[in-house]
């Protein structure tokens, strides 16, 4: 019964202590969200009114772009003022022109131009005396006629005046515009002519709503001479003392908060510096707050959801995993035996996981060194040539944690002097591999007789100039720690991984070769080859040869090849060294062959040549009896796998046709070297396993392919015959009609009235 309440007490501890790890978390974070809401949508406010301002600042500067350059054109057009009653032809084609600027710029309302000392105003719709321009046609609420022409003698920059209400020609209401005054002059001579420009209020308000709707604020734009050009909203705290503080305190780009009237807004403000006008947005604070104070509800009604949910599936998980607690304790029980009953049921696991940390520290200690043998034994199988492919070697040496993944691969043996006692040949191996530029993968294990060190190395090049020099650094760096005489043998570089055998006996006969050149000397394989001329035989050739026989499981040809390499090795006497490297070549040819063709017909494996079985041998005989036992063996596998085989190399031909027929370039040289064969011997193996050649059998798949396009698509006949093989739509024509016995086109036609 105690040991239920005991239970119980855990449950309810961890229950709420879960449930206290929820709620710290949410209530800060809804803490922080609520903060950091606020500094998001503010600087969202702030940012986006920023870039709506920059947006109007530019399309507004781009307007004024363009009516200073028709002041300029007009200036330019009638550089010598003239008068309306000497020239009234001239005031005609001057209205034409002005009507024209005003029709092509829906951004101004309308065009004035006035010539100094005339009695007259030009616009785009016709030519007014002064006085009756005011009264009649713009009638200034604040700009009469003696006004105007004190103005005009006055002006000589551009003038500005601020947005003001003008009773227009035949209206009743008044229109709101600004006007552009631009005195026009030459050289800096007084200005005797002006243009006037009246922008309609709504041209600035339909910009600044199409940019700043929806943002809660108001939008204004002021001159160089802080006049309200236009605003969103006639509000006012733009004439207020302290807005125009703010003002002029104000720089190029600002965004501050400030309290005008005793109301805290976003101040924004943009200065042009193409015009020096102001464009700014005064942003309320409260707005910002009630999307923040309806995220805030939202927010709070997630919360509290999440809670309610999140304690009811804490009480509910706990329920289901509190009973494999329970259970494990009882496990506990069976793998270790508790001697304090007063434990609850994590302790007793912690005690039980004490218990089995000591076994495994262990085991570890036993997978340890499990690991050393494991690498060694993997090294060794390597130089045996166990490995026939680089992804087996690859997967081996990743579970081993070894990295051999680089191009070229080759076999390095140091034959060292007598090793003292006091040092060690891990010691050894630990230097030779960390002596390893990084751009070399390689790895070092002693020889069997414990004077040879075997190092496998791994580069991205074939090239023997830098490795000489890494070497020699080896060699001195074991002569500094250990007093250490060391010969070194290098074997070639292959990029196939069951070549490296091959490199290993290089290696060795290379170390042989010091009571030539001496101990201490770095000796490449390349440096034993023999001037004796080999043209009489060739091991590649015979290998080549060998893997192709075995493919057509021609056992004639396979016994006239081994015979041959018998009766090079007992006639022509080569050297042991290149003997050895002979039957490597040729029982490595086999091996792989016969391996490439179990995985069409699985039988049981062959084995690959041993080099170190290889390497004991001392005389040619011994050598001709394993080229002969090598003999019988191919014999008894290829009667076992020939016929399943010789059925699989035609299916497979027949696979080659499938997938390459449609190629307007193919070719039998390249399906023949694709199959390792020559030209005429595919021909005629596929001959007669088949009973059709090559060519017939790659046109029957072009033509059943172009009956069907024929059916079932429109292409062109030039089309269909690219996508059936044929560059030239005549040969693909004629070859049709000769097989099929009407054309192609004729076929489509008989198919469709069918």
């Amino acid at each position: 019964m105690s040991i239920h309440v005991r239970a119980y007490k855990l449950f309810y501890k961890y229950l709420f202590s879960y449930i206290f790890i929820l709620l710290v978390p949410l209530i800060i974070l809804g803490a922080f969200i609520y903060v950091y809401f606020l500094g998001i949508i503010k600087e969202d406010v702030i940012s986006n009114n920023m870039n709506k301002l920059d947006h109007i600042r530019y399309v507004i500067d781009d307007h004024l772009k363009q009516i200073r350059v028709i002041s300029d054109q007009i200036y330019i057009k009638n550089m010598t003022p003239f008068f309306f009653e000497d020239n009234p032809l001239m005031s005609l084609k001057t209205i034409d022109d002005l009507k024209n600027y005003t029709l092509t710029n829906n951004f101004i309302s309308d065009i004035l131009m006035f010539n100094h000392n005339d009695q007259y105003i030009y616009s785009s719709t016709s030519s007014y005396k002064i006085p009756l321009f005011f009264e009649k046609i713009y009638n200034y609420e604040q700009w009469d006629e003696n006004s105007f022409i004190h103005d005009m003698n006055i002006y000589e920059t551009p003038v500005v005046r601020p947005m003001e209400s003008i009773l227009l020609r035949g209206q009743q209401d008044k229109g709101r515009f600004t006007t552009l005054i631009y005195p026009l002059s030459s050289g800096g001579a007084k200005p005797n002519q002006t243009v006037l420009f009246l922008i309609a209020e709504k041209s600035f308000q339909n910009l600044l709503k199409d940019n700043m709707k929806d943002y809660g604020g108001n939008t204004l734009i002021m001159d160089s001479n802080n006049h309200i050009v236009t605003a969103l909203k006639d509000d006012p705290i733009l004439q207020s003392p302290s807005f125009q503080n703010i003002l002029n305190a104000s720089t190029d780009e600002l965004n501050q908060t400030v309290t005008l009237e005793h109301v805290k807004y976003i101040f924004s403000i943009v200065v042009s510096t193409e015009t020096g006008w102001k464009y700014i947005t005064l942003v309320p604070v409260n707005r910002i707050m009630e999307k923040v104070t309806s995220l805030k509800l939202i927010f709070m009604y997630i919360l509290a959801f999440i809670i309610l949910i999140s304690c009811g599936a804490i009480y509910y998980l706990m329920l289901v995993n509190y009973k494999p607690i329970l259970l494990l304790k009882k496990f506990t029980e069976k793998i270790w035996k508790d001697d304090n009953p007063d434990r609850n049921e994590l302790t007793s696991v912690q005690g039980a996981l004490e218990f089995l940390n000591n076994r495994n520290t262990e085991l570890y200690s036993r997978l340890e060194d499990y690991e050393i043998a494991a690498k060694e034994y993997m090294l060794f199988q390597l130089i045996r040539g166990k490995f026939k492919s680089r992804e087996d070697l690859q997967q081996k040496a990743h579970s081993l944690g070894l990295t051999l993944t680089k191009s070229w691969m080759r076999v390095i043996t140091l034959k060292l002097g007598h090793i003292r006692h006091s040092f060690s040949v891990d010691s050894i191996l630990e230097l030779i591999e960390n002596s390893l530029p990084d751009e070399l993968e390689g790895y070092a294990r002693d020889h069997m007789d414990q004077e040879n060190i075997v190092l496998i190395i791994a580069s991205d090049e074939m090239a023997d100039t830098s490795l000489e020099c890494i070497l020699a650094s080896i060699q001195s760096s074991l002569k500094e720690k250990f007093e250490l005489i060391s010969t070194v043998g290098v074997g070639r570089a292959y990029q196939d991984v069951s070549q490296l055998p091959k490199s290993y006996i290089e290696s060795m006969t290379a170390i042989d070769y010091r009571l030539v050149k001496g101990t201490g000397q770095i000796i490449f394989s390349y440096e034993l080859e023999t001037t004796q001329s080999r043209s009489a035989f060739s091991s590649q050739f015979a290998s080549d040869k060998l893997k192709i026989y075995i493919k057509q499981g021609d056992l004639e040809q396979i016994d006239n090849i081994l015979q041959k390499v018998i009766h090079f090795l007992k006639q022509d006497k080569p050297s042991m060294f290149e003997a050895k490297l002979i039957c490597f070549e040729i029982i490595n040819a086999v091996v792989l062959t016969i391996e490439e063709m179990n995985k069409q017909q699985p039988t049981a494996p062959m084995n690959s040549p041993d080099v170190f079985l290889l390497f004991e041998y001392e005389t040619v005989d011994e050598l001709v009896e394993t080229v002969k036992k090598l003999s019988n063996e191919i014999s008894s596998r290829l009667q076992t796998i020939s016929t399943n085989h010789k059925a699989s190399l035609i299916e497979q031909m027949k696979d080659y046709l499938k997938a390459h027929y449609s190629d307007c370039d193919f070719m039998l040289q390249q399906m023949a070297e694709y199959f390792n064969m020559s030209q005429a011997s595919l021909s005629q193996y596929f001959k007669e396993h088949t009973g059709s050649n090559v060519l017939d059998f790659e046109t029957n798949l072009k033509l059943e392919k172009a009956k069907q396009l024929l059916i079932s698509s429109h292409l062109p006949i030039k089309d269909l015959s690219l996508e059936v093989g044929y560059y030239n739509v005549n040969s693909f024509i004629r070859r049709f009609k000769q097989v099929i016995g009407i054309t192609p086109g004729e076929f489509r036609k008989q198919f469709q009235t069918e």
